[in-house]
């Protein structure tokens, strides 16, 4: 019996480590259900090693494994109470990963491969410090343009450079929530579209789906869309305040940062096709008053941004009374005071004696005003016949009337007399004086001092006698007032006259 017992090999059953699921490669992400199989008998009590290390919370006939995490050789064997007491160790059973990996190396180099397995690593790199696996594919996010301008299409891309056969969910804000076909996003394969981009958005990500395993990609890096306003343009004026009829008035267009722009012009939004321009001129129309137009302008251009936002509305306000003319009126003219005037003409016993500037028409009353030119007789008034012809169209008054006023009037010798001239409530005007006649400009003296609007004489000398009128001038748009009323000065309670070389009448209908 000795002699049989020692001839006798004891006898172990075969183990084996099988893959129960996935069939097929391994990849990260995946958890991998392993089974030990034992040929014979039952009531087995399993063990398992990983890299020849037990594993000792795992005593199942099956285990479930995650990956990448714990890859590596595993191996199985069973124990019993009844005799065959123990299995063979199994082979060893490679469980391999599929996928993306960054081998660190002892060097201190990080080296990316895509598609390769755990088993071909430690052959390769025999410097091998550390091996990391993505746990899913690489998804990338681009986003085209970033930052972008306000109404702007925005292209994001999304991409997985292993495997093939994508298609891919986006998503905004939050994980749950899944963007979508709608009016504003447009999905085609790969990219979402957003129509016309308003503000920052964001963040947006994406993951990529397939039917084969890797069935999804990891998710991308969140982006977020940075949108810029678009530049703003704006209109200055070259002329600041009221505007009068006659004048010309240039509009510039402004467009902060960038080059380049093509400029585009409305007048009440009508665009102005033939002004393309930084700066257009603007004549107002004699017969303007009120309102001569809202201007406004924009810029479009090649590069990006390739638009501006339009400026706000500027409005030309004009600065004028409306004047209406006579019918074939026969008149009684009356000599009265100066005015300046542009042809049409008046005559008297069939000689030309001066030429109209305008007709003030003055019904339902008695009588019309008319400016002319001309030396005339200094009689107290003649009558005469004057037939003046219809107006066909009503004008303006193309600029405004000075007002003078003096005080005191009238004063004694030796006083300080002050005049005062005024046009409007525009602070941008100055101011011209005039004595007894058109060509005599009352300049800066030791008794004459003239300050902004106004004009002092001191110590009043029988020398300052006469006729004042005065004129406002804008000298940097070369515009003038009318003349203001003539004022008498008076000494000592006198009125002083003087000479009429031109006059305006007053004319009585007959």
């Amino acid at each position: 019996e000795s002699h049989l017992s020692s001839s006798v090999r004891p006898f172990y059953c075969q183990s084996l480590v099988k893959i129960v699921t996935p069939q097929g490669l391994l990849y990260p992400g995946e958890t991998v259900t392993l089974r030990c199989d034992i040929s014979d008998y039952t009531d087995w009590t399993y063990r398992w090693f990983r890299n020849n290390e037990e594993l000792p919370i795992q005593t199942r006939k099956t285990i479930t494994i995650s990956l990448p995490d714990q890859a590596g050789q595993y191996r199985c064997v069973g124990r019993r109470r009844d005799r065959p007491q123990k299995s063979y160790r199994s082979s060893a059973l490679p469980i391999i990963i599929t996928g993306e990996v960054t081998v660190c190396l002892q060097s201190g180099l990080c080296k990316f491969r895509a598609n390769k397995t755990s088993a071909e690593l430690p052959g390769r790199y025999p410097d091998v410090l550390c091996i990391i696996f993505t746990a899913l594919p690489k998804t990338t996010l681009t986003i085209e343009p970033n930052p972008a301008f306000t109404g702007e299409k925005v292209t994001l891309k999304c991409s997985v450079r292993s495997y093939s056969i994508w298609s891919y969910k986006w998503y905004k804000d939050r994980n749950d929530n899944v963007v979508s076909q709608s009016g504003r996003h447009t999905i085609t394969g790969d990219t979402l579209t957003i129509n016309g981009a308003t503000v920052n958005e964001g963040p947006y990500w994406c993951q990529g789906e397939r039917d084969s395993r890797p069935t999804s990609s990891s998710i991308s890096d969140p982006v977020t869309i940075t949108v810029n306003a678009l530049p703003v343009a704006s209109v200055s004026v070259s002329s600041q305040g009221l505007l009068y009829s006659g004048e010309t008035v240039s509009l510039q267009c402004v467009i902060p940062a960038y080059t380049d722009w093509r400029y585009y012009w409305y007048k009440n939004n009508q665009h102005l096709p033939d002004e393309t321009s930084k700066v257009i001129y603007i004549t107002i129309p004699i017969t303007q008053t009120g309102q001569a137009g809202q201007y406004w302008c924009e810029g479009n251009r090649v590069s990006r941004p390739t638009s501006s936002l339009p400026s706000d509305p500027v409005t030309l306000t004009v600065k004028g009374e409306l004047l209406c003319c006579a019918l074939l009126m026969l008149l009684t003219i009356y000599i009265e005071s100066i005015r300046v005037c542009v042809p049409e003409f008046i005559t008297m016993s069939s000689k030309m004696i001066g030429t109209v500037k305008h007709v003030l028409l003055s019904q339902p009353s008695d009588y019309v005003t008319i400016s002319v030119t001309g030396k005339f007789p200094t009689i107290a008034c003649i009558t005469i016949s004057v037939y003046y012809e219809m107006c066909l169209i009503s004008v303006s008054s193309a600029f405004p009337k000075a007002t003078l006023t003096v005080k005191p009037n009238p004063v004694f010798p030796g006083e300080t007399v002050t005049l005062t001239c005024s046009v409007g409530s525009d602070s941008i005007w100055s101011y011209k004086w005039y004595k007894d006649r058109n060509d005599n400009v009352v300049s800066q003296s030791v008794r004459h001092t003239i300050t902004g609007d106004t004009l002092t004489i001191s110590s009043v000398a029988e020398s300052d006698h006469g006729l004042y009128w005065c004129q406002g001038e804008i000298q940097s748009r070369s515009i003038s007032s009318i003349i203001s009323d003539s004022v008498t000065i008076t000494l000592n309670g006198e009125l002083l006259c003087s000479v009429f070389f031109c006059h305006s009448f007053v004319f009585y209908i007959h």
